[in-house]
């Protein structure tokens, strides 16, 4: 779960990039972005898998996702631990109950963070200007015929120097995601898959909200931002 975070949580720098959608994915990102219209809340169940080909790991957790717009993102784990992952006013949150530990960092204004982790278009302007982008058909998973979209981060992008390819399924119906996959450098996956989606679910004030249990050690990253 800790090594997982960064990957989840990079901050994405902005840099030039004229045409990097190709004509395929501007269609599939248009639709996204005509489906999406009225989409505020978004509650999910998650499957976590990571895999470490090298050392012949794999490990899996589950729990629940919240989202708000603009750009509020909770992952509540319930299994094998109780770890939040909250991004939510320019702050990001990691909480580690058994460790009794939660660090801080502040996340960069246009990273977009929630939005690309779910497939939101309308959380993803400016994507061209992070990303080359391409488009295959999707198998049909979870009843659903599907979509994808293949994100690959551009040369001089602080993502660029982790993940080699980001691989969003999304369900034709409604453009809401199936699965989210992380590919690193280093061979390592990261995989999300969806399930139970509600939209617009509504939730109370205080979900997005995060204080510190007491006797909690909190470390403030200073001179990080992803």
């Amino acid at each position: 779960m800790i090594r997982m975070v960064p990957i989840v949580a990079m901050a994405l720098l902005i840099s030039s990039a004229p045409h990097a959608v190709d004509v395929e994915a501007g269609d599939v990102l248009a639709r996204m972005e005509q489906a999406h219209q009225g989409l505020h809340d978004l509650k999910a169940t998650f499957v976590h898998v990571r895999e470490a080909p090298l050392f012949e790991e794999k490990i899996e957790s589950r729990g629940e996702l919240f989202f708000r717009e603009p750009e509020s993102l909770l992952l509540r784990y319930a299994d094998p631990d109780s770890n939040v992952v909250l991004i939510s006013d320019g702050i990001l949150w990691l909480y580690y109950p058994s460790l009794r530990q939660a660090h801080r960092y502040e996340v960069e204004p246009e990273s977009s963070l929630p939005g690309l982790f779910l497939a939101l278009q309308g959380k993803l302007e400016g994507i061209e200007e992070r990303f080359r982008v391409a488009a295959e058909e999707g198998e049909r998973e979870q009843g659903y015929a599907t979509e994808v979209l293949l994100l690959y981060p551009l040369e001089g992008t602080v993502l660029a120097e982790e993940v080699e390819m980001i691989r969003l399924v999304i369900r034709k119906s409604d453009s809401l995601p199936v699965r989210t996959e992380f590919r690193e450098v280093t061979g390592d996956r990261t995989r999300f898959d969806f399930f139970d989606l509600q939209k617009n679910p509504g939730f109370g004030s205080d979900t997005f909200q995060f204080v510190p249990p007491e006797g909690t050690e909190v470390f403030e990253v200073e001179g990080e931002r992803w």
